[in-house]
């Protein structure tokens, strides 16, 4: 195998994309279930932060200490996705960030009306031109579903996402007063997130610059479309939407 599938969650994914295992699961911190799954050619979803318990995953506390990681399923089946979360969605007793809240009936939702945001270039990481094929496909499958689709990014997201995240990363190392200017900052970031999902349902966009990378290649931008979502908490689903043109 020459390409990398991705990480940290990137043998569940390539065991997913090989028909070996019908179902998995995995965590995401910056986008270790969706990255994996986009080079896979697989579906994956990052429940919203506090939907499901990090108990027992390995060096990932959850509750006020792990803000960002949460635990999801794989599948080559995007139906299979709901099954899994209902099953491990919900307070554990032991996760202190968990939230008691029902989940939700994918079937109830409505195409027709949805309001959706989609964009292919984060302003920051350019993508490849197989990628922005993808993703206006997809916009394109929501237009003709009945939904009402607009080219519109949050301002800044990919930049602001990945100066927060390198201070988050270096967190331990920050003095006193800068990790308070990184909670501020952080929080900003997340107040700009919910004024640009007033006027959408959903955002449409790039898991990653482009395709599975040849090992060893493509480390420093992998996550970049993807840090912004684990700031903000927001749920975020994997679905294969095309292929590049090496396969």
């Amino acid at each position: 195998m020459e390409r990398s599938p991705g990480g940290s969650s990137g043998g569940e994914a390539a065991i997913q994309g090989a028909g070996g295992s019908p179902v998995g699961l995995g965590s995401d911190s910056g986008g270790s279930l969706r990255v994996p799954a986009h080079f896979c050619g697989v579906t994956a979803l990052k429940p919203t932060t506090g939907r499901v318990p990090n108990t027992g995953a390995f060096q990932q506390p959850g509750g006020l200490s792990d803000t960002r990681t949460q635990i999801g399923p794989l599948s080559r089946y995007a139906e299979d996705l709901g099954l899994v979360l209902e099953l491990v969605a919900g307070p554990d007793g032991r996760d202190s960030g968990v939230v008691p809240m029902p989940v939700g009936d994918p079937e109830a939702v409505e195409l027709r009306g949805l309001r959706v945001a989609f964009y292919t270039d984060d302003g920051s990481t350019p993508t490849t031109e197989d990628t922005v094929a993808a993703v206006r496909d997809a916009a394109d499958a929501l237009v003709e579903a009945g939904a009402q689709v607009t080219e519109a990014c949050p301002e800044r997201i990919g930049a602001d996402a990945l100066d927060i995240s390198r201070r988050y990363w270096a967190l331990e190392e920050l003095p006193g007063g800068e990790s308070v200017r990184l909670l501020a900052d952080w929080d900003r970031f997340r107040t700009r997130m919910l004024v640009f999902m007033e006027s959408v349902h959903v955002i449409v966009c790039p898991t990653s610059p482009g395709p599975a990378d040849l090992h060893g290649e493509g480390l420093e931008t992998m996550f970049h479309y993807t840090l912004p979502f684990s700031l903000s908490g927001q749920p975020c689903v994997v679905v294969p939407s095309g292929r590049s043109k090496e396969g």
